[in-house]
């Protein structure tokens, strides 16, 4: 009886060992597939969300380059521009405008590339606030803001201001 006690004994620890033994290999595999898998989707979900937010900035922007360049031919534009017409500011670009368009910063400039009149709209006291002059010297060295091969031509884009 003994020697069929040890037998079932070795025969339940070997059935429990192997039964530890694969349960281990099979947590670990699944465990790797699954974070593989985990990592994929999330790679995929980051992709897409980069894409939509690439987009709408495609299209925020093109929608800016409509509207601000349909300002940039108005008579009035030009009149205030050369000085004829100082009213053009309060009626155009108050604060209110700027919060409508999404605008952060606005500059005016003649054709000499100086600039006329320039705002920076603080979005959390809704205020509009000067150019500074560091800004100013920075948007003056900004050779891309300046470089039209055409009067039609349209410079858009986002840039990193030192502020």
């Amino acid at each position: 009886m003994t020697a069929g006690l040890k037998l079932t004994s070795r025969s339940l620890g070997i059935a429990v060992g192997s039964f530890i033994a694969l349960f281990a290999l099979l947590a670990a595999s699944s465990h790797f597939i699954i974070l593989v898998d985990f990592e994929r989707l999330e790679e995929r979900l980051a992709r897409q969300n980069l894409e939509r937010v690439l987009a709408d900035l495609d299209n925020t922007t093109n929608t800016l380059v409509q509207i601000l360049g349909d300002w940039s031919v108005w008579d009035d534009t030009l009149e205030y521009i050369t000085g004829k017409k100082p009213e053009y500011i309060t009626e155009n670009l108050d604060a209110e405008t700027f919060a409508n368009l999404h605008l952060q910063m606005l500059i005016l400039a003649d054709l000499e590339k100086q600039i006329v009149w320039g705002k920076i709209y603080d979005h959390e006291t809704e205020t509009l606030q000067a150019l500074t002059p560091e800004m100013k010297a920075y948007l003056s060295d900004l050779s891309e803001l300046w470089s039209h091969d055409s009067p039609e031509s349209r410079n858009a884009g986002l840039i990193c201001s030192p502020e």
